[in-house]
């Protein structure tokens, strides 16, 4: 149960961080157009700390969904 919730984590945090990422990238862009390099300087260094996450997130994701799938095939709990 508890590989199933890191995995749900792991998979949720593979999917949002693009995104936020996306959304950083842009608002330094638009920082760095309106002439304040400080702002998007420092948003391209959080953007590149979470591109850092997520590649270990992707990294993390692959071993708990490797280790998920060669652990026991056992019937769910439900299933009478």
């Amino acid at each position: 149960m508890l590989l199933r919730h890191l995995l749900v984590g792991l998979l949720i945090g593979a999917l949002g961080l693009p995104i936020l990422l996306c959304v950083l990238f842009a608002v330094s862009k638009l920082l760095e157009g309106m002439n304040d390099v400080a702002g998007a300087t420092a948003l391209e260094r959080v953007a590149l700390g979470l591109f850092i996450l997520w590649a270990v997130d992707l990294i993390g994701l692959v071993i708990v969904q490797a280790i998920h799938s060669a652990g026991p095939n056992r019937p769910p709990d439900d299933v009478q």
